[in-house]
């Protein structure tokens, strides 16, 4: 007995036309989707553009508007009393404000070291002083301004009759690379020490000055401390 021949099954052209149709919808949807996607990021990107370059013009042109009133207050502090009659003092106080002023807008190493010689000239030598801690903290990294800095200090210490304080910086002083530090802190501490009546230990001070640098600048003022020393 022949075997019944078995009849394939043809899927239906409707049910191929909906499979289609689904595979398009779901393609659709997933392009819309990264279109949706696409323009967030670019909107994202877009906001932070503008904010880079916001902050850039912004930062532009506070640096140019702190440098305009450095310069004016570097003129005023540094150049005669316009008016011929108005006190000493008044010149720095002005100075002062502009090198404040231009500090806020943007923070400078060489405005914040005026600012304390500002001070200095005033006659505040604990706004002085505050001033120089603050740079020696805020910029251990300006290498040609610290010694500076240190020298000031110790001028404001002396004023001050604190005299171990500025022996203390001046130890510091001499620790930096190159002999014009280390030869104007042994004729500073010889000084020092002299005002605090320790000869002895002063004349140590200039003669380690007179053997190690016989070519300092400070050479005939140590030969002379020793000379008078000898007398």
């Amino acid at each position: 007995m022949p075997k019944p021949i078995k009849k394939k099954t043809v899927k239906k052209k409707k049910d191929s036309e909906d499979e289609v149709r689904e595979k398009l919808t779901g393609l659709r949807d997933t392009l819309q989707q990264r279109q949706k996607d696409f323009i967030k990021y670019i909107v994202i990107a877009l906001i932070i553009f503008i904010i880079i370059g916001g902050y850039m013009i912004y930062s532009r042109q506070a640096g140019s508007k702190a440098y305009q009133l450095r310069q004016e207050a570097s003129m005023i502090y540094h150049g005669p009393d316009r008016t011929g009659q108005a006190p000493a003092g008044e010149k720095y106080q002005r100075a002062l404000e502009l090198f404040q002023e231009s500090y806020e807008i943007r923070k400078s190493p060489i405005t914040l070291l005026y600012i304390a010689a500002c001070f200095d000239q005033l006659g505040k030598n604990n706004e002085a002083l505050e001033a120089l801690k603050n740079f020696v903290r805020k910029y251990p990294q300006e290498e040609k301004l610290l010694p500076l800095a240190y020298q000031k200090m110790v001028s404001v210490y002396k004023k001050q009759g604190k005299l171990n304080e500025a022996l203390e910086t001046l130890n510091t002083l001499s620790g930096y690379e190159g002999d014009i530090y280390k030869d104007l802190a042994l004729m500073e501490s010889g000084k020092i020490l002299e005002q605090m009546g320790k000869p002895d230990e002063a004349q140590k001070k200039y003669q380690e000055l007179v053997t190690k640098y016989p070519n300092s600048p400070f050479i005939e003022e140590a030969l002379s401390k020793l000379s008078d020393k000898k007398e």
